[in-house]
């Protein structure tokens, strides 16, 4: 009897460690998988945070640039301007003198 139930314990051992093994393989797989997908989540966050910053600094760039255009842009108007009115007078000056 006491053969039995050495064989009957050392069954029920291996049995249970089996159990355990198949249970907590299948559910550290899928904390692992769990992990794994946060892991990827977190890469993909930090990329597009990476390329938000690159774009906004980008965005910043062209924004001075345009502020210079068109700084540019009001002296050239204003130097224009300033030479349509010059070029008026000498016109109706030299239209007086034509007619005169």
């Amino acid at each position: 009897m006491s053969g039995t139930l050495i064989i009957i314990s050392l069954a029920t051992f291996l049995l249970g460690g089996g159990i355990v093994w198949v249970v907590m393989r299948y559910a550290l797989k899928s904390k692992y998988e769990a992990i794994l997908k946060e892991a990827e989540k977190e890469a993909e966050e930090k990329e597009v945070s990476e390329l938000i910053s690159q774009v906004g600094g980008e965005h910043k760039e062209l924004q001075e640039r345009l502020v210079q255009v068109e700084a540019d842009f009001d002296a050239c108007s204003a130097e224009l301007r300033t030479a349509q009115g010059r070029l008026a007078k000498a016109e109706s000056a030299s239209e007086e003198a034509h007619n005169a």
